[in-house]
């Protein structure tokens, strides 16, 4: 498993780089909302990105997760990484929205200025779920989930990538979130991933759950080989 400190220092960089893109983006989030809610993506291509937003959604993670737990046993130790890379990084995006008020495109005036997009500062909450657009929460998620899972199953990186993708665009699509919102998403998720597949200890439950987890896998092991 890639649990190098190079590795972490990979996806910090990423992080990092998809902040500052998230900036630039700032200048295509309004024509791009434009293009995606005038129904010109073909109906094909948006079912299949409506499918893949269960990557990004608490059902599909948690579907996710039982399967690493049943399908391989050996590796089930490493679920309460998988959970807090993934449901970590929602979270940590959900914070975030408590510190910024923006609109989704699809209650924005997208004939405006990208700043009328934003609210203000510290909403804390308040006021209705169209206002609370910045960041995505469903790209941190997808994100999180793909630093652990790419973690714990190297060789299929591409695949946890292509996914991430996915739920990015559906997102954007859907006019539940601009560009900028979606790359600041995915940041969050990479520095969220890293450090749950990276942290020396996981407190006293999660390492509780390790070791359950390792003790398990050894007898699924020996019970294999027997």
């Amino acid at each position: 498993m890639a649990d190098s400190h190079s590795t972490l220092r990979a996806y910090i960089w990423a992080s990092l780089t998809l902040v500052a893109l998230g900036f630039v983006s700032l200048a295509v989030d309004l024509p791009i909302a434009r293009w995606c809610l005038a129904d010109r993506v073909p109906k094909g291509i948006g079912k299949v990105l409506a499918l893949s937003e269960v990557f990004g959604h608490g059902f599909g993670v948690a579907v996710i997760l039982l399967a690493v737990v049943v399908l391989d046993p050996v590796r089930r130790w490493a679920l309460p990484r998988l959970m807090l890379a993934a449901c970590g990084a929602g979270l940590a995006a959900n914070v975030v929205k408590l510190a910024v008020a923006r609109l989704r495109p699809h209650h924005a005036d997208l004939l405006g200025g990208v700043h009328g997009t934003f609210l203000g500062w510290l909403p804390m909450g308040a006021g209705h779920s169209y206002e609370q657009g910045c960041p995505s929460a469903h790209t941190a998620t997808a994100v999180g989930l793909a630093v652990g899972l790419t973690w714990l199953y190297p060789r299929g990186g591409w695949l946890f990538a292509a996914l991430v993708a996915l739920v990015a665009l559906q997102r954007i699509e859907t006019g539940a979130h601009f560009v900028s919102d979606a790359l600041w998403g995915g940041a969050i998720g990479f520095a969220v991933g890293a450090l749950a597949v990276q942290l020396p200890s996981l407190g006293y439950l999660g390492n509780k759950l390790e070791a359950w987890g390792r003790a398990s896998g050894s007898s699924a092991r020996i019970a294999r080989h027997s």
